[in-house]
């Protein structure tokens, strides 16, 4: 249960960065119409927040695996195709 709690104040914590904006709510389909036929497993941190409220993480592990496809699921969408889009600014 510890871990759940940590699990939810780590999102929490990534919610309040404007940087990670991106990724605090599904992606609009009207928005992003080809989202859903390049991106099979859409996840985003409020969707994770659910999971955890809702206890669907079982282990640590599935959290973080959450965390990756977020990461995944960008760079599908948004391929690095230069070496200037593989600069990510801070």
């Amino acid at each position: 249960m510890l871990k759940l709690v940590q699990e939810c104040y780590m999102v929490d914590f990534i919610f309040i960065f404007e940087r990670f904006e991106e990724f605090s709510k599904p992606v609009d389909p009207k928005e992003v119409p080809d989202y859903l036929s390049v991106i099979s497993h859409p996840m985003d941190l409020e969707t994770m927040m659910v999971k955890v409220t809702d206890g669907k993480y079982h282990s640590a592990l599935e959290f973080l695996q959450d965390i990756n496809l977020i990461v995944e699921n960008c760079l599908e969408y948004n391929p690095m195709k230069t070496n200037e889009d593989r600069v990510i600014p801070l």
